[in-house]
């Protein structure tokens, strides 16, 4: 046979009629054709095995309660382990592991599988880098069925897909138990928030995409809303808002549980995050009373995180708004900042954890910039609660505040000076 293209290619035909073997001469385009349809005809069918788990799959995966007999998916694997190993493209390459692990199967299933094909749990899907790990946390896997995955290979969890997404990034899906999340942040809390405390967008798999396109897991909850959500947690339903409060709290302080008696609130960790506004709501509404004058593990209170990221809770979430709105708290006509300070008023004249008070805070807010209107209701709601603010120099600049007002570089600096200048004026002689 001659390969060079434009080359006549000897074909030998084999009519199983007359079982007599004809010569014909095909030219390399044809000859691709014919090869192509001579494998698929020669090639094995799949076991039988495999094609019953594939349409189960295809038919029955959406479905809570999936009819497989899996003591004797057990036996015939154990009595034909080659099974574990058989994968076709035409399936995109995946094995049974794959199939089983998208059919609530049983822990001994899992572990047949495993002891037939060790490697099946890193054995990567074509096309779309799909993982068992991935589509058992997608697809609302038992906690027992993870964690034989996760104790047989650890790495796994740090698995990326094709579009950058780990299995946390699967059980952040609507129909996913919160079992799920809570597990994985179990394993491995550290890797997958970032680990210790993130305040900024340099965190792992939790606060950040891995590419540039793909949606954090927080991400996808945020976006997420399903038709049964309660009024208790907004847009989401009960399993969903656990599923956010789980990762908020993982992200902020880098551990699912508290330890040592540490005091861990979900809203601290929810205005720490700068969380959207639905987010923000419900958490108000939820800890606010009870959750206002405590001060967490790094020392500091609800309002300290919230006068940092004022210009987001005073602002609408929408991309299409770009007016200013106040963030209504159930049904009264107040933002967050009034709430916290009506449920723990003291907390106007107490330090952060970095000795500012929080009309320092919003000064500073203020100096970037950052929605000039609102800073100035809040300055005044904190000079009403505590007067003596006025007089008190900043940590870090040590200036009083009428100076940190003063270095502004807008128009709203001249009226916000003015007015502290006008709450303590022997400040001016010595200016």
């Amino acid at each position: 046979k001659s390969r060079a293209v434009g080359c006549p290619t000897t074909v030998i035909m084999w009519s199983p009629n007359t079982n007599v073997g004809h010569t014909t001469s095909l030219h390399q385009s044809s000859y691709n054709v014919v090869s192509t349809i001579m494998k698929r005809a020669l090639r094995k069918s799949p076991p039988s095995l495999y094609t019953y788990l594939w349409d189960t799959w295809t038919l029955q995966s959406d479905q809570p309660e999936v009819g497989v007999d899996w003591d004797q998916v057990v036996s015939e694997v154990r009595r034909k382990p080659r099974l574990a190993c058989y994968h076709d493209e035409e399936r995109r390459g995946m094995l049974l592991l794959h199939l089983v692990c998208a059919l609530h199967p049983t822990p001994e299933a899992i572990r047949a599988l495993l002891e037939a094909n060790p490697a099946a749990t890193s054995h990567v899907c074509a096309g779309t880098g799909l993982i068992p790990l991935h589509i058992a946390a997608g697809r609302n896997a038992t906690t027992a069925t993870l964690r034989i995955l996760l104790k047989h290979d650890p790495k796994s969890i740090h698995t990326q897909d094709h579009n950058g997404q780990t299995a946390i990034h699967y059980a952040c899906r609507q129909d996913v138990d919160k079992e799920v999340v809570h597990l994985l942040l179990q394993v491995e809390p550290l890797v997958v928030a970032g680990g210790g405390q993130l305040n900024n967008a340099s965190g792992g798999a939790l606060s950040r995409p891995y590419h540039r396109d793909t949606p954090s897991p927080l991400d996808i909850l945020y976006n997420e809303s399903g038709p049964s959500a309660r009024d208790g947690y907004g847009q989401w339903t009960e399993n969903q808002w656990l599923k956010i409060n789980k990762l908020v709290l993982v992200s902020h302080y880098g551990t699912l549980s508290a330890r040592n008696g540490q005091t861990r609130s979900f809203l601290h960790a929810a205005l720490a995050r700068n969380c959207p506004k639905e987010v923000l709501t419900v958490a108000v509404k939820i800890h606010g009373q009870h959750a206002a004058g405590m001060t967490d593990i790094f020392g500091n209170l609800p309002l300290h995180y919230a006068v940092g990221c004022f210009s987001s809770l005073t602002t609408s979430s929408s991309s299409n708004n770009n007016n200013a709105s106040s963030l209504i708290v159930d049904d009264q006509e107040k933002d967050v900042i009034s709430t916290l300070l009506t449920s723990f008023p003291q907390a106007a004249g107490i330090r952060d954890a970095k000795g500012r008070l929080p009309l320092h805070q919003v000064l500073k807010q203020q100096q970037r910039g950052d929605n000039n209107n609102a800073a100035s209701e809040i300055l005044r709601k904190l000079l009403t609660l505590y007067p003596l603010a006025v007089q008190l120099r900043d940590k870090e600049t040590k200036l009083p505040p009428a100076l940190i007002a003063a270095t502004y570089e807008d128009d709203g600096s001249v009226e916000t000076t003015y007015m502290l200048l006008r709450e303590y004026p022997q400040i001016i002689p010595s200016l």
